[in-house]
C-alpha cells in the first residue's frame, strides 16, 4: 500500500470592522485548511469567530 500524498493550503483571515467608531479595529477571524487529495478530491474545513462586544441599547 503507497502512502497517500495531497496537497494542504492553511490561512487565516482577519476581519475588521467598517463602522466609523470601531474602524478597522479586529471583530473577528476566520481559520481555513484545504486538502486537495490524489484523487482529485477536494476538502474545505472553516472555523469563524466573531467577537465583536454585545449591542448597546
Amino acid at each position: 500500500m503507497s502512502k497517500m500524498k495531497h496537497k494542504n493550503i492553511r490561512g487565516k483571515l482577519a476581519y475588521t470592522s467598517k463602522k466609523p467608531e470601531m474602524l478597522d479595529q479586529s471583530r473577528g477571524h476566520e481559520l481555513f485548511h484545504f486538502t486537495k487529495h490524489t484523487d482529485g478530491q477536494m476538502t474545505l474545513r472553516a472555523h469563524c469567530e466573531i467577537e465583536e462586544p454585545d449591542p448597546t441599547s
